[in-house]
């Protein structure tokens, strides 16, 4: 039997390496977005900490440069909290766009793959048709009578 032969095996493996390479880009991506979503839920501890020292600041008196103090302090954490939300969406708006780029290049390699399989069972289907008929010659031949 003739062994089967995928002429866009190079194709493939190329296609393949693009796909690990896409898987990598979206881990990182992914690994990214967690990053900076664990920054932003460390803000915010750190402002409900902060809000929390300025309930207790407001309940005995005090000068009024602490109050100030404490407000300056609250204001920059919103700040940075904001600052830290849009790094955020734009973690997953890149994580989105690498999780499109590891669909698309999975489709390309499972059209690859699919073709291959097919062109595969075709083959063996081919042999076995050949291997038959020549069974089937061999066996008509030694059972017909000369002519």
């Amino acid at each position: 039997m003739k062994r089967f032969r995928f002429r866009l095996d190079p194709v493939l493996t190329v296609r393949n390496w693009e796909e690990e390479r896409a898987k990598t880009a979206y881990g990182q991506a992914l690994q990214q977005e967690r990053r900076i979503a664990g920054e932003l839920r460390a803000v915010e501890v750190r402002i409900e900490a902060g809000v929390a020292e300025w309930r207790a600041l407001s309940a005995r008196p005090t000068h009024p440069s602490d109050r100030t103090m404490r407000w300056q302090h609250l204001l920059s954490l919103e700040r940075e909290r904001t600052d830290v939300a849009g790094k955020l969406a734009s973690a997953r708006r890149i994580r989105e766009q690498k999780m499109k780029g590891l669909v698309d290049a999975h489709r390309r390699v499972r059209v690859l793959e699919t073709l291959r399989d097919k062109q595969s069972q075709a083959h063996t289907a081919e042999q076995r048709r050949r291997e038959e008929r020549e069974i089937d010659d061999i066996v008509n031949a030694r059972f017909q009578p000369d002519l």
